[in-house]
C-alpha cells in the first residue's frame, strides 16, 4: 500500500490514479498541481453583465399601471399609508381594485361592500381577500385602503341667499295655542300634522311626507312633535321633550338633546339652539353640542293633570341675540309679571311689567312685534313700546263682547296693522290699528303667520289673508 502524493490518501501499490483526488500516478508523466487559467477578459465581461442586470432590476417598472391604480407620487403615498396602517393596527383590505360603495341611508350611516372575510375579536377587525384583477396582458393583486365615504346626494331646496338665520318667529313659536307646527324658508312650508312631518311649496305644489313618527299607544300619549324651526339644510323640532334635527329632505334624523328634563320650547338662531325647561333657559352650540344656562327665572314645564289631560306652561315669549334680550313670564305671589333679562348676562333684570299696570287684572298672554309688546288681561289688550328703557303701557283694545280672551294670536301689518285674538266662545276677533274690529266665527285655529298670510288647518292646510279672506287650500 502506498500514499497519494497529492491528497495523501492510501491506495494500492499498482494503482495508476488516485481514487480520491483522481490524480494520475503514471511515473512517465510528471504531476503538476491543478491551476486556474487567468482569463481576465471573461471576468470583466461577467462583472459588466452583473452590473447591467442589477441596474435593470432597479429601474425597470414592476408592472404597468391599471385603471384606478395610483401612479407616481400618489402610488408612493398609498404604499406609505398602507405600511403606516399596518404598523398602527388600522384595518387594511386586500380587495379588488374596483369596489362597490353603498349609498348613504336616511340615518346618515355609510356602508361599503366588497368580497371580504371578516373576523371580530374584542373589537379588532381584520379583513382579507385574495381577489385578483385580470387584464388581457397580466394578472395583478392590488392592496388598497378601503374607502367608506359615499357622496352626499342631498340638494338644498332654498335659493342662494334665501336661507333663514332664525328658525321661526317668536309669535309663531311662543304662543301657547301655536306650538310651532309650521315653519317657512324661502318658497317652502314645513308642517307637522299629527305625528308626521311634511313639506309643500307656498303655492301648494311639491307636497311630500318627510317622516312619520311612531304614535305612543297610551291614553295620554306623549307630546306630539312640535317647536318646528328651519335654518338652511336642517329642520329642528322637539319630540316628547327631546330635541332632534333632520335634513329638509327627511334624511339624517339625529337626536341632539335627550335628558330626563324635557325641553318644552325651542328657538334656533344661526348656530345656537335655545330651549326652555323647568330649570330655565339654556343655549346649545350646534357645532360642539355644548350646553350652558342663560337664565334661571323664566321656566317652562309640562303638568300632567290626569291620564287624559295635561297642561303645558310656556313662559318664554321673546328672544333676540341682536338686541341681547330675553322676555318671558315670571310668577310672583300668584301673579305673573312680564320681565326682560339680558341674554348675555344670566338673570340680569332690565325691566318688568306687573298686573298693577293693567288695572290689577292678571296678565296671561303676550307677543312682540315691531318693537312693541302686546299683552292681555281678562277683557283688555295693552301695548308697550320696547324702544324705551322702561316701557310705558297703554290700553289698546277693550273686548266689545265683554267675553274673556283666550289667546293673543298674532300681529300683522295687513291693512295698516292687525291684531288677532280669540275669545272663549265667540271665535276669532280682529283688531285693526285704526280702531275697527271684526269677528270671525270659526272652529279652526291659525297656526302660522308671516307678514303676508295666515296659515291654518281645516282638514287640510290652508293659506289666507291675515283677516282670513280669500282662502286657498294647499294640501290634498
Amino acid at each position: 500500500m502506498k500514499s497519494c502524493p497529492v491528497c495523501r490518501a492510501t491506495i494500492e501499490d499498482n494503482a495508476r490514479f488516485c481514487h480520491t483526488c483522481m490524480s494520475s500516478l503514471d511515473e512517465k508523466q510528471a504531476w503538476h498541481a491543478p491551476r486556474r487559467h487567468k482569463r481576465w477578459w471573461q471576468g470583466l465581461l461577467a462583472a459588466f453583465c452583473a452590473l447591467a442586470l442589477a441596474l435593470g432590476v432597479a429601474l425597470w417598472p414592476r408592472s404597468l399601471p391599471t385603471v384606478g391604480e395610483p401612479q407616481g407620487s400618489d402610488a408612493s403615498a398609498t404604499e406609505s399609508s398602507s405600511e403606516t396602517s399596518s404598523s398602527t393596527g388600522t384595518t387594511t383590505l386586500d380587495a379588488d381594485v374596483s369596489t362597490t360603495t353603498a349609498p348613504s341611508s336616511a340615518s346618515g350611516t355609510v356602508s361599503a361592500t366588497s368580497s371580504t372575510s371578516t373576523n371580530a375579536t374584542s373589537g379588532n377587525t381584520s379583513s382579507t381577500s385574495n381577489a385578483k384583477t385580470t387584464t388581457t396582458t397580466t394578472t395583478t393583486t392590488s392592496t388598497t385602503k378601503q374607502s367608506t365615504t359615499a357622496p352626499d346626494s342631498f340638494v338644498p331646496d332654498y335659493r342662494s341667499g334665501h336661507a333663514n338665520t332664525e328658525g321661526n318667529t317668536a309669535q309663531n313659536l311662543f304662543i301657547k295655542s301655536k306650538p310651532g307646527l309650521i315653519a317657512k324658508q324661502d318658497q317652502w312650508l314645513y308642517f307637522i300634522n299629527s305625528y308626521a312631518l311634511h313639506k309643500v311649496r307656498v303655492d301648494g305644489s311639491g307636497e311630500q311626507t318627510l317622516i312619520t313618527f311612531e304614535k305612543p299607544d297610551t291614553p295620554l300619549g306623549h307630546p306630539a312633535p312640535t317647536n318646528l324651526n328651519v335654518i338652511g339644510d336642517w329642520l329642528y323640532l322637539t319630540i316628547d321633550g327631546d330635541i332632534y334635527r333632520v335634513r329638509t329632505d327627511g334624511s339624517r334624523l339625529e337626536c341632539l338633546y335627550d335628558q330626563n328634563v324635557p325641553a318644552m320650547q325651542l328657538y334656533v338662531i344661526k348656530n345656537n339652539a335655545y330651549f326652555a325647561d323647568e330649570n330655565g333657559i339654556h343655549r346649545m352650540d350646534l357645532s360642539t353640542k355644548k350646553i350652558e344656562t342663560v337664565n334661571t327665572e323664566i321656566k317652562s314645564w309640562l303638568e300632567v293633570k290626569s291620564t287624559r289631560y295635561q297642561n303645558v306652561y310656556k313662559n318664554l315669549c321673546y328672544l333676540s341675540e341682536e338686541k341681547n334680550a330675553l322676555i318671558g313670564f315670571v310668577k310672583t305671589n300668584d301673579r305673573k309679571e312680564i320681565r326682560q333679562y339680558s341674554l348675555s348676562s344670566p338673570d340680569t333684570l332690565q325691566w318688568s311689567i306687573t298686573s298693577e299696570s293693567s288695572g290689577g287684572s292678571k296678565i296671561f298672554e303676550c307677543l312682540i312685534a315691531d318693537d312693541t309688546l302686546f299683552y292681555m288681561s281678562q277683557y283688555n289688550i295693552y301695548s308697550a313700546n320696547l324702544l324705551k328703557s322702561v316701557p310705558s303701557t297703554s290700553l289698546l283694545f277693550n273686548s266689545q263682547s265683554q267675553v274673556s280672551f283666550l289667546d293673543l294670536l298674532a300681529y300683522s301689518h295687513y291693512k295698516g296693522g292687525l291684531l288677532i285674538a280669540r275669545n272663549y266662545s265667540l271665535g276669532t276677533e280682529l283688531y285693526y290699528r285704526d280702531g275697527t274690529t271684526a269677528l270671525i266665527e270659526n272652529s279652526y285655529k291659525p297656526y302660522f303667520f308671516d307678514d303676508g298670510y295666515a296659515y291654518y288647518y281645516y282638514n287640510q292646510l290652508w293659506r289666507a289673508n291675515p283677516d282670513f279672506s280669500d282662502p286657498v287650500k294647499l294640501t290634498q
